[in-house]
């Protein structure tokens, strides 16, 4: 699909091919939208590259990834979607925009859903018996499993996965008072909730009230269940009394047992007042719910850019030493900036062809608190935070069809970019050249599949190339190793010492594929997995934690 105006389709099919649809959006007059539509035994069910995707009652069944959609720009909604027995993903998405799932049914996939850089909401529906994980969160992207606007939320039921939530540089999980199900195929080993967030600002221990957490009720949450760490330390989660496992659809009191906490937006005796035009001098909370209620207001004619001005507002005011609620409410507040401006265009509210400044004037709004974010950053330890939030300032100047300041802000961080982002950093920079030739008839929609492919197998041996080079120079040549190598249906990473913090296992094959992606519990010695549906071949692999790489090599299959 390249070039329609508008894309609908309703009570079809698509099988047996590489793709079921290819739709190369930035040559697409809309956001395709699909209603009770099949999509099975292809490689690929649908790829869906640029702008959003809304789908209704679809199946994504028996392939090798589901739905995969990246460098997405608009909201996205799926609505009792189905993704089941893929062999990677169920639902990929990746982009800076947000992705609503309503009453998914995402099972017996390797990863049901997995969120790059977005944020997600889900509620209702079932997210379990994955061969992997649940729901990856990587990239910066931040999975929510709850309200925001203290409304009920309906409980997602994600249980029997290997790992339930697997996170590699996430933003944040929310799941306050979620109710939701999350007991991992094996309790008591740190899989309910396991990985890296983010090396920037959290509060010292985050709510998470209200969910199960390993098939036990009234207990409370304990580093049993899970293991979350950000700069190198232990974040804490907090649930004192855990609630029994309730599928969707039964009536469930936002408050069991009264007198319940109130949250932070109605509640917040440590937030101090924030200067705005928008709602007056008013404390943090009252400021927040305020912008809240706008951009949620789709009555509203030009809500989201109302919400964006407002937003904007509250975070260009400094405030020193935030408590932790206020920590809560600027993070909220900073993800609510983003969400409103993909909403923006996804109602047409903003619009890159529009020839008045309403586009250039909110664009800035929103570069200007990014800029903010990343300017007291400066000096700290929190890398991630100012590389995450550098790279959403490029992306949303490519939502905004800026594509030549977004190829030079890529650029820039292409320049010391962390060795664990490199690949990701050269994969969308590549990605966005290619958007930007196609846009400028450099490069014609029909060649755009294979320039992919080859920005994308480019980018990984180049990567491969670099981990050679460092295990060569000996900045990782003791710290893993690989047995038995050559492996039949079996191998073993074993770490010269326990790790202190969870590792990401990346297997590629000789062309730069990614195959498999695991997360190695922290302080494991030596992580066993089975490697018998790999074919006879070698294959590459590299272990990174959040300070980089630790290790890399190759592993022969033979049989």
């Amino acid at each position: 699909m390249n070039g329609q105006g508008i894309l609908t389709l309703e009570g079809s099919t698509f099988s047996n091919g590489r793709y079921g649809i290819y739709s190369y959006n930035t040559v697409l007059g809309n956001t395709p939208e699909l209603n009770d539509c099949l999509f099975e035994n292809c490689d690929k069910g649908m790829y869906n590259y640029d702008k959003g995707i809304i789908a209704t009652d679809t199946r994504f069944n028996g392939c090798e990834d589901g739905l995969y959609c990246e460098q997405m720009t608009k909201a996205s909604r799926l609505e009792r979607c189905t993704a089941a027995n893929n062999v990677r993903y169920g639902v990929y998405f990746r982009g800076v925009a947000k992705l609503r799932v309503s009453d998914p049914d995402f099972k017996l996939n390797d990863v049901g859903l997995a969120v790059h850089q977005a944020n997600a909401f889900v509620e209702c529906g079932n997210v379990s018996e994955n061969r992997s994980a649940g729901f990856t969160v990587n990239g910066g992207a931040i999975l929510m499993l709850q309200t925001t606007d203290g409304s009920q939320h309906q409980p997602v039921t994600a249980i029997d996965n290997p790992v339930t939530i697997s996170c590699a540089l996430a933003s944040n999980v929310g799941l306050k008072n979620g109710y939701n199900s999350l007991r991992p195929e094996v309790t008591g080993q740190q899989n309910t909730l396991s990985g890296i967030f983010l090396c920037q600002p959290y509060a010292q221990y985050q709510e998470a009230y209200r969910n199960n957490w390993n098939g036990t009720v009234g207990t409370p949450l304990t580093s049993a269940d899970y293991s979350i760490t950000s700069c190198g330390s232990p974040l804490y989660f907090v649930d004192p009394n855990s609630e029994a496992e309730t599928a969707c659809g039964q009536a469930i009191p936002p408050c069991p047992n009264p007198p319940c906490p109130p949250d932070e937006f109605t509640y917040c005796p440590t937030c101090d007042e924030v200067e705005t035009d928008e709602y007056g001098d008013v404390k943090l909370n009252v400021a927040s719910a305020a912008a809240r209620t706008i951009a949620e207001n789709d009555a509203l004619a030009g809500n989201e850019k109302e919400a964006i001005v407002g937003l904007n507002q509250i975070l260009m005011n400094d405030i020193p030493a935030p408590s932790a609620d206020e920590r809560y409410l600027l993070e909220y507040d900073y993800a609510q900036l983003k969400e409103s401006f993909s909403d923006a265009l996804a109602k047409g509210q903003l619009d890159p062809d529009d020839a008045s400044t309403a586009m250039d004037d909110h664009l800035a709004l929103v570069e200007e608190v990014q800029e903010k974010r990343i300017e007291d950053a400066e000096g700290t330890t929190y890398d991630d935070l100012r590389f995450f939030t550098s790279l959403e300032r490029a992306q949303m100047h490519r939502a905004a069809g800026k594509l030549t300041d977004a190829i030079a802000q890529m650029e820039q961080l292409l320049v010391g970019a962390p060795a664990h982002s490199e690949a990701l950093i050269e994969e969308v920079t590549c990605l966005t050249r290619i958007e930007h030739d196609v846009r400028e008839g450099i490069l014609y929609w029909n060649d755009v599949e294979v320039a992919m492919e080859e920005c994308l197998a480019m980018m990984n041996r180049s990567m491969l190339a670099s981990s050679e080079e460092e295990v060569m120079e000996g900045s990782a040549i003791s710290l893993v190793t690989m047995v038995p190598n050559p492996a039949v249906d079996e191998a073993s990473l074993v770490f010269t010492e326990p790790w202190e913090s969870p590792v990401v296992v990346i297997t590629y094959s000789a062309i730069g594929e990614e195959v498999s992606r695991m997360m190695v519990p922290a302080e494991t010695p030596r992580f066993t997995f089975n490697t018998s549906k790999l074919p006879p071949a070698v294959y590459h692999y590299r272990v990174l934690e959040h300070t980089g790489l630790l290790g890399s090599g190759r592993l022969t299959i033979v049989r």
